[in-house]
C-alpha cells in the first residue's frame, strides 16, 4: 500500500496530497514550515537539556564535548531532512 499518492486532494492511506500550484503560496509554506520549525526546536531543546545534565554532573571537558556535538548533530539532522524532501519529490515526478 502506497501512502500519499492518490489524486489531488484525496486520501490514500493516512496521508493526503496537496497541491501547492493552487490556493495562498504563504499557506502552503507556512504548512511544510511549522512541523520542520516545530522538529527542529524540540532538537534543539533534547540539546539544551543534554548539555545541561552534563554541565552540572560531569566535568568541564565533558560538558564542552556534548555542546560542540549538538551542532554536527543539527547539521546531520538537516542534511537528512533535505535527503527526505528531495526523494519525495524525485518520486513523484
Amino acid at each position: 500500500m502506497m501512502i500519499g499518492f492518490g489524486k489531488l486532494g484525496e486520501r490514500s492511506g493516512t496521508a493526503s496530497v496537496t497541491n501547492l500550484t493552487e490556493g495562498s503560496i504563504a499557506r502552503g509554506i507556512t504548512a511544510f514550515a511549522i512541523p520542520i520549525f516545530l522538529g527542529q526546536l524540540l532538537q534543539q531543546l533534547y540539546n539544551v537539556a543534554d548539555a545541561w545534565v552534563v554541565g552540572n554532573f560531569a566535568d568541564n571537558n565533558a560538558f564542552a564535548a556534548v555542546a560542540s556535538s549538538g551542532s554536527l548533530v543539527f547539521l546531520i539532522i538537516g542534511f537528512f531532512n533535505g535527503v527526505d524532501v528531495r526523494g519525495s519529490y524525485v518520486q513523484r515526478a
